[in-house]
């Protein structure tokens, strides 16, 4: 959250009571605009410091603070010059203050290019125009605070890509912004029968409450473009969903069931077959939107509507289940089957399953399963085995003996 800090001298004529600070959001402030504060006017100098000013250029040697008034330098204030970012006391160049216009005078001509900053002290004070105060400041006075707000700008360039390989799809939207707010100062001091001096000179400030509180977008997804939710609060260009609503593969075609006894040993081989399914894709029905969000909470207006997009996931493998009949389709992975086999798509479109025993009616069923693990609705089938047991069977008192055959 940004916020807005005024600094200002502190009037020297001894009536002087305190200070009242007015605001507006346009140029050319006045008594009739927002009295944001009154402050106490303090007796004794009360030093502010003001780290490295960016001093305006009057002419090649000489360049004014933002601030009048400064206090002398001393090992207390002292006072700091920094050209292009090295200590100009470094660079053999000297300079004059004038303690009372902030002019600084220098001993050899800048550049118009050149960066002049300046550290230095004030007998001021500072106001920060926040409600929320914090005591690292080191700022005394506080009124209610300036905002930011305007909406921002709505996201534009929406992308959604489908990762098919990872069950995703990637949605991508260009950077926003915010205009922002600006807002208009000036000071006036008054004594303890209410007389007021004439305004300060007016000063601005352009707030800007975007980008920096970790949650600038919110995305937003909805399955019939009516009823929208809020899914990720986010900084980021990007966002990545997986397992975006993902529909069942079409279940495997054509199933049979071929049974071949194994006379003797009371047990069949049943070989199943099958053919491909309809498709082995997912066409979701989702539908995404972004605002973009103000560091305060301030949406926008929401982009354009982007989706739905078809995912082709592919087969990854089919998984075959058996159970003894009972009139039910075995479950996919419940205890109420065994697994046969899980065969990876494209070996084959058959199982075996030997040494079943024979007398009994079997129910099998053929799931499919996508690369990102969803299932098909069971393709069944009823094998029902016969008999391959020998008959139970002793010749008792079997005798043989000699015997003539005549013609």
């Amino acid at each position: 959250m940004n916020r807005i800090q005024l600094t200002f001298s502190r009037n020297k004529e001894d009536e002087t009571f305190a200070y009242r600070v007015f605001r507006s959001i346009a140029a050319d402030v006045s008594h009739r605009d927002t009295l944001v504060m009154e402050i106490e006017h303090p007796p004794l100098p009360e030093p502010v410091f003001i780290k490295e000013d960016k001093l305006k250029r009057d002419s090649m040697y000489a360049y004014y603070a933002t601030h009048g008034a400064i206090m002398p330098a001393s090992v207390e204030y002292p006072i700091q010059v920094y050209l292009n970012g090295v200590d100009i006391a470094l660079m053999g160049i000297s300079y004059s203050v004038d303690y009372i216009s902030g002019m600084f005078q220098f001993s050899a001509g800048l550049n118009e290019s050149d960066e002049v900053l300046a550290s230095y002290s004030i007998d001021g004070l500072q106001v920060l125009d926040t409600d929320e105060i914090d005591p690292a400041e080191g700022t005394k006075y506080f009124g209610p605070p300036a905002r930011d707000r305007t909406e921002p700008t709505v996201p534009e360039n929406l992308s959604l890509l489908p990762d098919p390989a990872r069950g995703r799809i990637i949605l991508t939207w260009a950077d926003a912004s915010a205009p922002g707010q600006t807002y208009y100062y000036r000071v006036e001091a008054v004594d303890a029968y209410g007389n007021f001096s004439n305004f300060s000179q007016e000063r601005s400030v352009h707030l800007r409450e975007f980008g920096d509180s970790g949650v600038g977008y919110y995305v937003e997804r909805s399955f019939d473009n009516i009823n929208w939710e809020i899914v990720s609060k986010q900084n980021s260009l990007e966002y990545i969903e997986y397992g975006v609503d993902q529909e069942p593969p079409a279940p495997a075609t054509n199933l049979t069931a071929a049974i071949s006894l194994n006379h003797g040993r009371s047990t069949a081989d049943i070989t199943l077959t099958w053919g491909l399914p309809d498709n082995n894709g997912a066409s979701t029905s989702a539908r995404y939107r972004v605002r973009s969000v103000s560091t305060i909470g301030v949406p926008s207006l929401p982009s354009a509507v982007i989706g739905p997009v078809y995912l082709p996931y592919g087969i990854e493998k089919y998984v075959v289940r058996r159970k003894v009949a009972d009139g039910s389709i075995p479950s996919y992975n419940g205890l109420d089957a065994i697994t046969v086999a899980e065969l990876p798509a494209g070996d084959s479109l058959n199982a075996w399953d030997p040494e079943v025993v024979d007398n009994t009616t079997y129910t099998y069923a053929v799931y499919v399963v996508n690369r990102v693990g969803v299932h098909s609705i069971a393709a069944n089938v009823t094998a029902e085995v016969g008999d391959a047991t020998p008959p139970n069977f002793q010749a008792a008192g079997l005798k043989a003996s000699n015997y003539s055959y005549l013609i």
